[in-house]
């Protein structure tokens, strides 16, 4: 619901036909998705007059004329963006001073020089200036507070209790905070670790966003990261039955980020559901639907729904509040389903009861009459020639399913070939007739028939996401030997390196066979000499 969240990503997102007024230029740029924002009960949403509208709980859109609006009420002009958060929203005026209701009836005036605008915290308030820096204007005791150091160059803020991100002009993405529910993106000692220092988990990010237990990222490429709870579907992805954490046993949820889709220019992320938007417009939902908030249908109400289903197309902007959504078509089109009974769908009463009712809600989209909204222009993805994808493969090893971490190159019509790292293929043939050791004396060397010796790092790297990748500057030698084989190089931030070969080649150098099984997938077979089939 980029709940609690400060964007100012890498290109402005508001088309300047959109506004009434000039926008004006700054270092930091307004997110690209901006337009519509949920809080936990109401809905925001820029209008194409520059003008803010805003429905459900009065308090968290700052009126006071009834406690819930059912349809769309101005509550603000000359707007140049909208944010919600835990349960209020805020404005960015287009003389960059930030307003925010505060969980008051009206809006209260927080800063001058604002890029880009976060909600109003329960213990404070963030936003980044024009300038780069941020400010969390925030108690002394919150887990939220940073040293002034960390604020510089900054691009994205999301905050979630108890976990915070924090993402870079240059695009790393840095976690804080507690990982009592996998917040944090990396593997920590224990359940209970809990930190103050950013520690840097992703590259090449142009969006984060934090929701109640689950996290997600975008690269550069379009291709989308989660981690934290998915034990409703909503990390887009079917996910292990549980990570093992130090001592402690977590079910359904994973504690690194995972890539589990490509094409991807904007997620939300509601209470338990998440929505993520393709460059082509169409928009994906999964997640908890007991009140209709993936939109799939009354068919699967009261379901988790954990296989990502498309419920619109030609869509430019999506939020997703507690248990609703809200989405922007590229005609300025708002279309909301969900839980209603607060009124932050905009679309009327939809059945009047009081109570907390399945009559009060929408289980598909439906256009909120008479408003039209701002539309944010499309984001170009930027993918550069020499990309290795990451690319989780799982492998038939004599017959035993091993998931090999891998990276892929594509070709021009976007095939994948899939390249391991040898230490990994050698730690999974180890006491086979295929078993080989490995070496290095400034350059690797294989032996065959050799028991693997294994050295701490098989089976992970240090970095997770898409990489960059060069072509190792020698050969590999085998049984004394030079073998040309084909393979990627890769670096991680404190520049050791990580050789990935293709599997195939191994299997024809090394004397195993790999093979593709209908409706296995790979194979490899170490009894058997290589015959590629």
């Amino acid at each position: 619901m980029k709940r609690r969240v400060a964007s100012a990503l890498l290109a402005f997102a508001l088309l300047s036909a959109a506004l009434p007024h000039a926008a004006a230029t700054t270092t930091a740029n307004v997110s690209r998705y901006q337009v519509v924002a949920s809080s936990g009960l109401a809905t925001i949403v820029l209008g194409a007059d520059g003008n803010a509208y805003g429905m459900g709980q009065s308090w968290d859109i700052g009126i006071s004329t009834k406690a819930h609006t059912y349809t769309p009420v101005k509550v603000a002009e000359g707007v140049l963006s909208v944010s919600g958060g835990n349960s209020d929203t805020g404005i960015l005026k287009t003389d960059h001073t930030l307003w925010d209701t505060a969980g008051t009836d009206h809006f209260i005036y927080q800063a001058r020089d604002v890029a880009a605008a976060g909600s109003t915290l329960n213990v404070g308030s963030a936003y980044i200036r024009t300038d780069g820096t941020a400010d969390l204007n925030l108690d002394a005791t919150s887990i939220y507070r940073l040293n002034q150091s960390y604020l510089q160059d900054v691009a994205g803020l999301s905050m979630e209790q108890p976990a915070c991100a924090l993402l870079k002009t240059d695009g790393s993405l840095w976690t804080w905070g507690s990982n009592s529910w996998m917040g944090l993106g990396y593997t920590t000692p224990n359940l209970y670790y809990f930190t103050k220092t950013p520690v840097k988990i992703l590259d090449n990010v142009i969006d984060v966003e934090m929701g109640e237990g689950h996290c997600a990222a975008i690269q550069a490429d379009g291709s989308l990261w989660t981690w934290g709870n998915g034990r409703y579907g909503q990390l887009f992805a079917q996910y292990p039955t549980h990570v093992n954490l130090a001592s402690n046993t977590i079910t359904d949820y994973y504690d690194i980020p995972r890539k589990v889709a490509d094409n991807v220019v904007d997620v939300s992320l509601g209470y338990r559901h998440t929505a993520v938007l393709k460059a082509a417009g169409s928009l994906w939902m999964c997640g908890d639907n007991k009140f209709g908030q993936v939109g799939s249908g009354a068919n699967t109400n009261d379901t988790s729904v954990t296989v990502p289903v498309k419920v619109l197309d030609n869509v430019a902007a999506v939020a997703c509040g507690t248990y609703h959504t809200v989405a922007v078509k590229r005609d300025g089109t708002v279309w909301a389903w969900g839980w209603n009974q607060t009124g932050a769908l905009g679309i009327g009463m939809n059945g009047g009861n009081v109570t907390l009712h399945r009559v009060n809600c929408q289980d598909v989209p439906k256009q909120v009459p008479g408003l039209k909204a701002a539309v944010p222009q499309p984001v170009a993805l930027s993918i550069p020639a020499n990309t290795a994808f990451a690319s989780t493969q799982t492998v038939l090893v004599d017959g035993k399913p091993v998931e090999f971490q891998a990276y892929a190159l594509k070709d021009a019509h976007g095939n994948p070939t899939n390249y391991v790292r040898l230490r990994d293929v050698a730690d999974a043939l180890n006491g086979t007739q295929a078993q080989f050791g490995v070496g290095w004396d400034g350059r690797v060397s294989i032996t065959t028939g050799t028991a693997y010796r294994p050295n701490g790092s098989e089976w992970s790297t240090p970095f997770y996401g898409n990489r960059t990748y060069t072509k190792p500057s020698g050969a590999t030698w085998v049984d004394g030997g030079a073998a040309h084989l084909d393979a990627i190089f890769l670096t991680d931030d404190q520049g050791n390196g990580y050789t990935y070969y293709k599997l195939r080649d191994l299997g024809q150098t090394l004397g195993f066979n790999v093979r593709w099984v209908d409706g296995q997938g790979i194979s490899l077979e170490t009894d058997r000499p290589y015959t590629g089939v």
